[in-house]
């Protein structure tokens, strides 16, 4: 387990132990006591995410640039060696061969 969803694992434990203080509290305003506790564990899960989504976005950002640079390199290899491969000699048959 990532230390991303160790955090969200806890989050929402603390967030289901709020809810059930305020149902024990409540009284005549139950439902809108759980109403709100749910709200807050679902804003609290949807902000973990968010940061989970934010980190793993980063990561691929770094690697697409990666290969980005990789493709590159490859690019200017190929124009590097394809006007060299069209060259009188470089691989073509010499005049008079069988076919």
């Amino acid at each position: 387990m990532t230390g991303v969803e160790v955090e969200v694992e806890a989050e929402v434990v603390m967030a289901w132990r709020e809810a059930e203080a305020v149902r024990a509290l409540a009284g005549a305003d139950r439902d809108v006591a759980d109403y709100r506790a749910e709200m807050r564990a679902h804003t609290r899960g949807l902000g973990a995410l968010s940061r989970t989504q934010i980190d793993h976005c980063a990561g691929h950002k770094a690697e697409v640039a990666r290969v980005n640079t990789g493709l590159a390199r490859v690019e200017a290899g190929l124009h590097h060696i394809v006007p060299l491969s069209v060259q009188p000699g470089c691989g073509a048959r010499p005049q008079g061969a069988a076919n």
